[in-house]
């Protein structure tokens, strides 16, 4: 029995999937890394030129249009351009090309060739359209977007199949792409209008048990049952990395997704659902064990407690393997291949990305979100900054610092949390009683700084609510952001107990901080930061965008998506006046500490 889902779209998605791709990733002033899925094995070659010399966009264009096949004799123009590289099924085609030597502020195209034999290459991504991405400039105003929870899928009303691979499918429906769209067209007309410079994809990029027909949890569930009744062998990692990496596939095979990845710097950190839900929040030592929350119900009729712990193990090593191919391998990369925290600067600006869910383990005694060396690490660089070189800091925390105070003083571990099955989501909050000492910790560090004059956000994503705090002790503030879902279609209860439950502003003793909640959204969203970092004029300006309607679909078919409409070709022109939430509310988002 083979479970291996390996160049196969063994799940039953109702769009394409991702065969060959771009992400830009990681990009400073000078160089940039260059994420690359070829979709096949062998050797490949990367060109990377800048647009505006004319004699070279002349040329490209030129091989754009020429015949089938290309010889050496045809790219010699770009020898200096050049960047060879080979991919294999060990990454699953994937491939990270470093590209130096670049120029601040200036646009570049970029083409994939492959390369058939000696003196022989062929077009594989470039051909089609021009594929573009900006160095940045180190403007004094600048932008950037972020994003998380990307979970376009839901099952159809009457789902039947559970999970059958190979067979019947029950094929999920697609719903709110044109948050996406929206995307597209806002980021655009910001880069027109201003520099924005890079997107945070801030968590949950992908759902391994997104819908019932798209889980592949239900599918481990499926082949250990089987393994009872039939007596057919488990499942091993290999193939539960396969079972990943077809989830990438899936999820970020939308043109506009590709789109958008292709062409802005994004950077990216995961969450609970790139691994399950509530990954790390659920007991697996000690007597009161919650397998049955990480499996299922009744695992214990098919197989014995240490074959279930290692195939958990199994399921979250595989899904750091993929974790690293498909989004932390265009990061800022670290010497230790197991640090996934990393940080980047921008004009004036210090960016922290902490892994809320690679060290989280509700198990150990303390530090149980980052761990001791990464809060360590934390601590160092924060305390270490200069406020006369960094003026503000932002830090990446998937989970939000502040949402579910009140909620979570009553019902942390009570039985409403059980009822309304949100334990595990009420864990996974910084607020949560069993996280006090790490928390503060954490505020100590951020307030420090804020007392030094740097002005502190948070940003993050996770609760499915999109919502603006402010904190504030020793009259220093510190704000988040939370721009949480851009595409999920089933709410969740603790995002309606949010809205529902939740003071707007309050006190809290344990931190003694106060805090507000200047806003708060249930829509499918997403945000672009404005950042002015010129001397006496120093502020920072959410914008949260919803959805624009527009029609047609983005069910993976580029035919279709290049059949824009007249709204879409028109794209920012109105999105300022209906979709720019902030306007109404500016006096709350906007802040300048005096």
């Amino acid at each position: 029995m083979m479970y291996s889902f390996d160049d196969r779209a063994d799940l039953p998605w109702p769009n394409s999937i991702l065969d060959r791709g771009v992400i830009i990733g990681h990009t400073t002033t000078n160089s940039s890394r260059i994420w690359v899925r070829t979709g096949k094995k062998g050797d490949f070659t990367l060109l990377v030129f800048d647009r505006k010399k004319n004699q070279l966009a002349d040329k490209f264009t030129a091989l754009r249009q020429a015949s089938k096949f290309l010889t050496e004799e045809d790219i010699v123009p770009f020898e200096n351009f050049i960047h060879s590289f080979s991919t294999s099924d060990k990454t699953d085609y994937t491939t990270v090309i470093e590209v130096n030597e670049l120029k601040p502020g200036t646009q570049y195209t970029y083409a994939v060739l492959e390369k058939i034999e000696a003196n022989q290459f062929k077009f594989i991504l470039g051909h089609d359209k021009r594929r573009r991405f900006s160095t940045p400039f180190g403007a004094e105003q600048y932008a950037f977007g972020l994003f998380s929870c990307h979970q376009p899928y839901t099952d159809p009303k009457f789902y039947a199949n559970v999970f059958n691979v190979m067979g019947g499918r029950d094929q999920p429906e697609i719903k709110n792409m044109d948050v996406w769209k929206t995307a597209q067209s806002a980021f655009a007309k910001k880069r027109e209008n201003a520099a924005l410079e890079f997107l945070i994809a801030g968590g949950d990029q992908a759902y391994c048990d997104g819908c019932n027909s798209l889980n592949i949890w239900k599918y481990l569930e499926k082949t250990i049952k089987n393994h009872k009744k039939t007596g057919t062998r488990l499942p091993n990692r290999e193939e539960m990395i396969s079972w990943y990496r077809n989830m990438y596939k899936g999820y970020w095979g939308f043109p506009t997704l590709k789109s958008i990845y292709g062409q802005y710097p994004t950077y990216m950190i995961w969450d609970d659902h790139e691994i399950r839900d509530g990954w790390g929040s659920h007991k697996l030592e000690g007597a009161d064990k919650e397998i049955n929350e990480v499996l299922f119900e009744k695992w214990d009729e098919y197989i014995d407690e240490k074959t279930a712990l290692i195939l958990i193990n199994d399921m979250c090593e595989a899904a750091k393997q993929v974790y690293k191919e498909y989004q932390h391998s265009h990061n800022p990369l670290s010497d230790d291949d197991n640090i996934y925290d990393y940080t980047f600067t921008a004009n004036a600006s210090l960016f922290y990305v902490l892994d809320g869910r690679g060290q989280r383990n509700f198990d150990r005694e303390k530090y149980k979100i980052l761990g001791e060396a990464q809060m360590k690490r934390f601590h160092k660089k924060v305390n270490d900054l200069d406020p006369q070189k960094t003026k503000f800091l932002f830090v990446v925390s998937a989970v939000p610092v502040i949402h579910a105070k009140q909620m979570l003083a009553n019902n942390a571990e009570g039985w409403l949390a059980d009822k309304a099955n949100i334990t595990d989501d009420l864990r996974d909050s910084w607020e949560h009683p069993i996280h006090n000492d790490e928390r503060r910790e954490l505020l100590d560090i951020l307030f420090a700084a804020a007392n030094k004059g740097i002005m502190v956000c948070i940003l993050s994503g996770d609760v499915h609510t999109t919502a603006m705090f402010k904190m504030e002790r020793a009259g220093k503030k510190i704000h988040q952001l939370t721009s949480s879902a851009i595409t999920y279609n089933t709410p969740r209860m603790l995002s309606w107990a949010l809205g529902k439950t939740i003071a707007d502003d309050g006190e809290s003793q344990e931190d003694n901080y106060k805090y507000e909640r200047l806003k708060m959204l249930l829509d499918p969203s997403f945000a672009i930061i404005k950042v002015d970092t010129r001397t006496g004029q120093e502020k920072i300006t959410f914008q949260v965008y919803k959805a624009q309607t527009i029609k047609g679909n983005d069910k993976g078919n580029d035919k279709e998506n290049r059949k824009l409409s007249k709204l879409e070709r028109n794209r920012g022109d109105i999105l300022e006046k209906e979709f720019l939430i902030s306007s109404s509310i500016d006096k709350s988002i906007l802040y300048k500490d005096q």
